[in-house]
């Protein structure tokens, strides 16, 4: 929704879901979790090598980064001074290296409540099956996730901005992002409203609600995880994952960890027997017995629903 009301000013251009930053910003960062067929950690080893050995090699590697970013957005770009929007969620695992390679862009951190999070991913990328949630890059997003983003919250050069407040008081919030990003806006970006272009209609690459459904923010989906939560498994999972994320975290993201716990409890659901705890599924439970306890899950549930 945020990306069809920024795509709506004739100052922005943008494309479903980019990801084109994720590669390359990679390696700037120590991490043994990349894997490949040409084994990644030895091409690390022998890369981070190189750039010691190259004369200001960290300094090359930037500007070699940034440039690599400039001429594909630029590409993009039908206006040369226009911005271009990448909106990629999993950007949040690159955030402080798109900061250092892009020092004078303009970086939205747009968070949303993690119930609402767990739910959409519930929904919208698992179709209902609690099992995906043992795949680590959805680990990730529940989990890393916010703590890389309150990372930054404070940060001089980002704009953090909450989803509720954008649906719930547009002609607040968003005149105020508009002016961090240095741009003008008309009466109907103001209140939210926006045009879909039709490269975001006929995607696959994203959720198509806003841009097929809706040419304004509304307020329907704040309480839609209610639809995605249907038993007492999954019931379970959501509570757990909230206890999880802590008071703290919730806090610092913009809400009230009693109010979302007890919204939890208090949201009637289908009976059935909860096999697997959300540490469990998450965890460093050995494979064999997440799938048994799934299995359990998932035959009781012919049973009792």
């Amino acid at each position: 929704m945020l990306q069809q009301i920024l795509n709506s000013s004739n100052k922005i251009e943008s494309l479903p879901e980019p990801w084109l930053m994720l590669p390359m910003a990679q390696l700037l960062k120590q991490t043994k979790h990349t894997s490949s067929s040409y084994n990644y950690h030895f091409f690390q080893v022998h890369f981070d090598k190189y750039i010691k050995d190259v004369k200001d090699g960290k300094a090359v590697l930037l500007n070699a980064i940034r440039q690599y970013g400039l001429d594909l957005y630029g590409a993009a770009l039908k206006k040369e001074d226009n911005f271009f929007l990448d909106k990629t969620p999993r950007y949040y695992h690159i955030i402080g290296e798109l900061i250092e390679v892009f020092p004078n862009a303009r970086i939205v951190l747009l968070v949303r409540n993690p119930l609402s999070v767990f739910s959409s991913i519930l929904s919208y990328n698992f179709d209902g099956k609690i099992s995906g949630f043992k795949n680590e890059p959805r680990i990730c997003d529940l989990l890393l996730a916010p703590k890389e983003i309150l990372k930054l919250k404070q940060h001089p050069g980002v704009f953090f901005i909450n989803y509720e407040d954008i649906v719930s008081r547009p002609q607040e919030v968003l005149p105020k992002l508009f002016e961090y990003i240095g741009i003008s806006q008309d009466a109907n970006q103001a209140t939210g409203t926006y045009q879909v272009d039709e490269i975001f209609a006929s995607s696959k690459l994203i959720d198509r609600k806003s841009a097929t459904k809706h040419n304004k923010p509304v307020e329907q989906y704040l309480t839609a995880w209610k639809k995605s939560i249907k038993d007492k498994q999954q019931k379970q999972l959501a509570l757990q994952y909230i206890e999880t994320l802590g008071e703290d975290t919730l806090s610092r993201l913009g809400y009230s960890y009693q109010e979302v716990i007890q919204s939890i409890k208090e949201h009637p659901v289908k009976f059935c027997i909860p096999t697997i705890s959300f540490q469990q599924l998450t965890g460093n439970t050995p494979e064999i017995l997440k799938k048994g306890l799934l299995f359990f899950y998932r035959v009781q549930k012919k049973i009792w629903l």
